[in-house]
């Protein structure tokens, strides 16, 4: 099994991507956000969210090995923060495959999302088009600069869920 990992920082993060690898005991594939197009820089996270979301549809399609029977991987990290914590806690979660379906690491302050491929590139990749301004947020110290795309992800079918 593998994971693809996107990079959402505009650094080069492979000290923290090996650290990944040895806890979860699997191979990573590491990607910048903006592989397609690396003349693109980004400052607004919902941008690098959805060009990453790009890049990792462009390396599924382009890789055959995700398209077999005999997936090498199922999985996807999404990190913009080189934080380690809660990592450990992924394990089990590493070769389950489930639909519509991706964890955050901490839900008032998350540093990267983990879960599902095709959940990712759907959540991720529309969030370009959504005002942050316009959801009702129930619990004020969810107030971050990802809250109101988890709450569009639950709105369009995510399971979303916070390690704890």
């Amino acid at each position: 099994m593998k994971i693809v990992s996107i990079n959402l920082t505009n650094t080069d993060q492979s000290d923290f991507i090996h650290q990944v690898s040895d806890t979860l005991n699997i191979e990573i594939v590491d990607l910048n956000y903006n592989q397609g197009n690396p003349e693109i820089i980004s400052d607004d996270f919902y941008t690098k969210l959805s060009l990453g979301a790009l890049t990792l549809e462009q390396y599924i399609i382009d890789n055959s090995e995700y398209n077999t029977p005999n997936k090498k991987f199922f999985n996807a990290l999404i990190y913009w923060e080189h934080d380690i914590n809660k990592i450990d806690k992924l394990i089990p979660y590493v070769n389950v495959f489930t639909r519509n379906w991706f964890l955050v690491q901490d839900q008032t302050n998350p540093n990267w999302i983990f879960g599902d491929i095709s959940a990712l590139t759907k959540w991720a990749g529309s969030l370009y088009k959504i005002n942050k301004d316009e959801f009702y947020i129930i619990d004020q110290y969810l107030k971050n600069n990802l809250t109101s795309s988890l709450v569009y992800a639950g709105r369009i079918g995510m399971n979303v869920q916070g390690l704890i």
